[in-house]
């Protein structure tokens, strides 16, 4: 199979065309959506195994049904950290909004801290709420009884992507500057016996903005229901035995329906997940070092401009069957590539921008190879121009059009005098420049777009004028005569007659059009009326037909 028919220049365009349109296609996050159902269809089966440390204590309707409407009293709080703290629980996460005092009297929020303070190893959450509508965001803290009383804080801010789903944990979130650390990590940092810092990072430029700084994307363990659970209330009556309980990460939040809003996330089933499952698969993610995180824009957009600058610059430098080997086949194995890169490193570097361009390259290709067939199928390979079925084609269909409009259309005939002797004695390398010297001056013959110069075989030529009548058309080729006649000495051969023109005319005159075929025999008639005449000179039908007339019997 023949290469593909690109120049060296068109080629680099084409790669430095594919570079940067890759470039601007990862930076940009054009394709996001697809790298995202990527990533997802792989984290569906690249899920992390819970190791049982991780305990969810849920307040489910088993709960409610036993301690009654909610919210319950803060001393039932106080009583179920007690029994966490005697079962010997490792830390614990309140996902409880504690931002009021409690409706039943103060002294159920002092027995509610005086129990976290016993315990050592209670985190708080923080959340941002606008106090009205449209008013200024707030940070909901909870009331400064039970706050001074917890081993530290984390923020519960969940924003998700652009699809809704929650796939990312904020590292770090607050008012005015991001200072709080997501409720995992304060829960991970003080059972590790390293308390929860309130430090300002990344300020903002007004102290009314909750700043969020650092994603990482969690690595699910599987859909709402994989993490072990308890109910609150078998917690707090002893039914749960203490060692189900003794060195726990504990995360105590509200699983049933009403309670709160389940998360859409993009683990398999419905997707939905409480709470409750989301902060364990995120606190498991981070004590396991499990989280991924995206390549910075910058990485992914010059990885992808390099990877597929340098794909399609292979593909584009063979053949056609080459050029879909290294182009589509690479396509597949990029997308293999970034779930390798993603897995032994834990950076996401999204595929689709390279697969996009890697198609497109391949489809171009494959365009220009068919395109440059199709066009070769209606050219003469030594000269370039219209073969014989171009011609034919051609000269139908211009035939048409001039009869339709009213137009003549003229027909020249070329004969290269004496080719054959030349062709032999001179060489056939020598004999093909001729052929294309011909083919260069009958090309310099077309003056308008429909005027076409064809090869129809050997030394035989052919120029179609459309809307060209007789005088006109002779007027043409005996410049054409006369341009050869000075070539001639250029091919000049000892022993030889320099290399002439013989031409044919017929006009197909639009009161009486002719046929294809009748046109071209005219001509041809004309032609050898030429040679007849002594070669070198134009001959037109016209000429013939008089002859005709002359010789016919008075």
């Amino acid at each position: 199979m023949t290469r593909l028919p690109l120049s060296m220049s068109r080629r680099t365009l084409l790669t430095l065309v594919a570079g940067v349109l890759a470039a601007v296609l990862a930076y940009g996050g054009v394709l996001q959506r697809l790298d995202t159902a990527l990533y997802d269809a792989h984290m569906a089966d690249w899920t992390a195994e819970p190791d049982g440390r991780t305990l969810i204590v849920a307040i489910d309707e088993r709960s409610l049904a036993a301690l009654g409407q909610w919210p319950w009293p803060r001393d039932v709080h106080a009583r179920l950290v007690d029994r966490l703290r005697e079962s010997g629980a490792r830390a614990v996460a309140l996902d409880l909004v504690l931002s009021e005092p409690d409706r039943a009297g103060a002294a159920n929020d002092v027995a509610l801290a005086d129990a976290m303070r016993r315990h050592g190893g209670v985190v708080l959450p923080v959340a941002p709420s606008a106090s009205e509508s449209n008013g200024p965001t707030e940070e909901l803290l909870p009331t400064p009884v039970i706050a001074a009383a917890a081993a530290g804080y984390g923020h519960t801010d969940l924003p998700g992507d652009a699809d809704g789903r929650m796939r990312d944990l904020v590292s770090r979130a607050g008012l005015g500057d991001a200072h709080w650390p997501s409720l995992p990590e304060a829960l991970l940092g003080v059972g590790r016996g390293a308390p929860s810092q309130h430090a300002s990072t990344v300020p903002s430029a007004t102290p009314f903005d909750w700043v969020r700084s650092g994603r990482v994307r969690l690595r699910f363990a599987g859909p709402d229901g994989t993490y072990p659970r308890v109910s609150y209330s078998d917690v707090l009556d002893g039914t749960v035995p203490a060692h189900a309980l003794r060195d726990r990460w504990i995360i105590v939040g509200a699983t049933a329906p009403g309670l709160a809003a389940p998360l859409l996330t993009p683990t398999y089933g419905s997707g939905r997940m409480t709470g409750a499952e989301f902060l364990a698969n995120a606190f498991d993610t981070l004590r396991h070092g499990n989280a991924t995180r995206d390549a910075s824009p910058a990485w992914h957009a010059l990885s992808a401009s390099c990877i597929a600058a340098l794909l399609a610059w292979l593909g584009l430098g063979g053949s056609m069957r080459r050029a879909v080997l290294l182009l589509l086949v690479p396509a597949v194995a990029v997308i293999a590539l970034a779930v390798a890169v993603l897995r032994f490193t834990h950076v996401w570097f999204g595929p689709m921008p390279v697969v996009f361009v890697l198609i497109a390259t391949a489809l171009l290709a494959v365009t220009a190879h068919l395109r440059h067939w199709r066009r070769q199928a209606h050219l003469d390979t030594l000269t370039g121009l219209s073969n014989r079925r171009d011609f034919t084609a051609s000269l139908g269909r211009e035939l048409a059009a001039c009869a339709r409009d009213g137009e003549p259309l003229t027909l020249a005939l070329i004969d290269v005098d004496h080719f054959k002797l030349f062709n032999d004695a001179a060489g056939h390398t020598r004999g093909d420049r001729l052929l294309m010297r011909v083919a260069g001056l009958l090309e310099g013959m077309l003056l308008r777009p429909r005027e076409m110069a064809a090869r129809l075989g050997g030394d035989e030529f052919a120029l179609v004028f459309p809307e060209t009548d007789a005088a006109q058309a002779r007027e043409r080729v005996e410049k054409l005569r006369v341009r050869m006649a000075d070539l001639a000495p250029v091919f000049q051969t000892a022993g030889l007659r320099a290399p002439t023109l013989t031409i044919g005319l017929a006009t197909s005159d639009p009161e009486a059009p002719l046929t294809a075929d009748a046109l071209f025999d005219r001509a041809d008639a004309a032609l050898y009326l030429a040679k007849e005449n002594g070669r070198n000179r134009v001959a037109a039908a016209s000429e013939l037909a008089a002859r005709v007339g002359a010789q016919a019997p008075g």
